[in-house]
């Protein structure tokens, strides 16, 4: 015997016998928003956070804290790297059929699998996270006691909200992520400011307190919410082999996806391992070769990642969609829906990172001011291209998450493993060629995500007639390229504060931007021009 918890709603529409029908296209979009609001806002927040903290615990400090960082953020992908995604698919799969009872045993599979590698990180670090802080040269470093706690917090937090996700809910997610970044940079500078007294690496630990507060809170307002939706329902019969089966595929699921998504990371962290070495034999330092490593992966990187957030809200609002219209073999709505996503992703990341291209330099001079001076040039050019890479990788992942919400896990690990491999050797050769050295990154991410997004495509296009307009795609790529010329020229000519050439270059650039676009804003209006259906999504 299982006892089984159901949302509230699905017991309504079980007693009733009726079909939970798809989300509307209005209130998918409504998901878009709130998560690209909440991803400004904590990316915002995190941005603000760094500036204190490095006052306070200086700039040995704050590298550090980043190392410390690192290895949490690779670890979580380890642990629940594929969590959400599964959990919230077969969330939405589960809805579809109305299996409603499988839902709680999703959640039960997720939570054991993901606490179990959790923990066992977790201790691995309690262990020889003193030898490993020594090895990094920073043998008071105590950071990383504290994952045995955040890890295990990490996995709650992605699970519960993989659940919601599967419901087309997500304000629990934005809100829990906004709550996560809050009191991690209030109670981190706090503790941060109380602790470095002591020493920097004292610091360091008080900011990463911050962290696991952050993450006890974020957890506690999700357990609530999860527990406000469910009620406990009679006993439901699950012989061995049911159980073993819905077991098994999610196992199997979460595998594939973890390790998708692991792929990205572990090529990045590829890079920082060998790409100071390659520039070396161009003839130029260690040093340099340092710095402009130092270009890429932190100041352009860090302000390039800002389009991601439109690319990370799609992906998650539209993935259960696609998924459960799939299981309800609605083949209509699950085009339109899929061809919505790309003309709004299209639309919005091409002005967003061309636009920080075009105002990249006051963008720099004014978070970093004089120490950019002498990589001005590099800085420009560097951004054009990483703005290239950009879209390609935003695309890369709108494509990969069609390919998970239809269920081609394996198809998705493969064409970005053989995308990886492909990144690697093209990064690795390339930035020992003297005319191309640091740039050699930017190629590796452009030829990696270009590789996955035509496999993916191709898969695509075999299930889904996936047929775009040609002026949807022109009109936009044109518009943007005007834009950066126009909106590069004239803040070149101008002689002011760097905030203004800010405002001035995002305003001239939107205004440009919308008004060559406006035939593609009238397609978009048609196709939210929608009904709007009931059902689908419990808010």
């Amino acid at each position: 015997m299982y006892k089984i918890c159901l949302f509230k709603e699905d017991i309504i529409m079980k007693s009733n016998d009726k079909t939970l029908k798809h989300n509307s296209i209005s209130s998918t979009s409504r998901g878009v928003i709130i998560l690209v609001i909440s991803g400004f806002v904590c990316k915002i927040l995190g941005a603000f956070y760094r500036l204190p903290l490095t006052n306070i615990v200086g700039i040995e400090g704050i590298g550090v804290f980043q190392m410390v960082m690192s290895l949490y953020s690779l670890s979580l992908i380890l642990c629940a790297g594929g969590t959400t995604i599964v959990i919230s698919k077969f969330v939405s799969d589960a809805r579809a059929k109305r299996e409603y009872e499988k839902i709680n045993l999703y959640l039960k599979y997720g939570l054991i699998l993901s606490l179990a590698v959790a923990f066992v990180v977790g201790f691995l670090f309690l262990l020889f996270g003193k030898s490993l802080a020594i090895f990094q040269g920073s043998s008071e470093n105590n950071s990383y006691l504290t994952f045995i706690i955040v890890l295990p917090l990490g996995v709650l937090i992605a699970s519960i909200r993989g659940v919601f996700q599967g419901y087309e809910n997500m304000k629990p997610t934005a809100i829990s992520q906004i709550i996560e970044q809050s009191f991690k940079f209030i109670f981190g500078l706090i503790f941060a400011i109380v602790l470095v007294k002591l020493n920097i690496y004292q610091g360091v630990f008080g900011a990463f307190l911050g962290v696991v507060l952050g993450e006890v809170f974020a957890s506690f307002y999700l357990v609530i919410n999860y527990i406000r939706k469910m009620k406990i329902c009679d006993d439901k019969i699950f012989d061995k082999e049911k159980r073993h089966e819905i077991y098994l595929s999610y196992l199997s699921a979460n595998f594939k996806v973890t390790l998708s998504e692991s792929i990205v990371p572990f090529v990045h962290a590829f890079d920082g391992v060998v790409v100071i070495s390659r520039l070396v034999l161009t003839g130029v330092t260690t040093a340099y070769a340092t710095k402009l490593f130092g270009l890429v992966s932190g100041i352009v990187g860090a302000i390039l990642n800002l389009p991601l957030i439109v690319s990370f809200a799609i992906h998650n609002s539209l993935l259960p969609n696609i998924s459960f219209l799939s299981k309800c073999k609605d083949k209509k709505n699950q085009e339109k829906i899929v061809k919505l996503g790309f003309k709004g992703l299209w639309f919005l990341i091409l002005p967003s990172a061309f636009g920080i291209a075009a105002i990249c330099i006051p963008l720099y001079n004014f978070f970093y001011g004089n120490s950019i001076n002498d990589f001005a040039e590099i800085l420009k050019d560097l951004t054009l291209l990483s703005s290239i890479s950009v879209i390609l990788t935003a695309l890369m992942q709108y494509f990969n998450m069609i390919l998970q919400a239809k269920g081609f896990f394996s198809y998705s690990l493969t064409i970005t493993s053989i995308g990886g491999a492909l990144k690697i050797l093209s990064t690795f050769f390339l930035c020992s060629l003297k005319e191309i050295n640091i740039f050699g990154i930017v190629i590796g991410n452009i030829l990696l995500a270009s590789f996955v997004c035509i496999l993916a495509i191709i898969k695509i296009k075999k299930v889904i007639d996936f047929e775009i307009d040609y002026f949807i795609i022109f009109i936009p790529i044109v518009s943007s390229f005007i834009m950066y010329i126009f909106v590069s020229n004239i803040l070149s000519l101008l002689n002011i504060n760097n905030v203004l050439l800010i405002v001035i270059g995002i305003v001239i650039g939107g205004i440009i931007y919308i008004v060559l676009n406006i035939p593609v804003l009238l397609s978009l209006k048609k196709d939210f021009d929608v009904k709007n259906k009931k059902g689908g999504s419990y808010e």
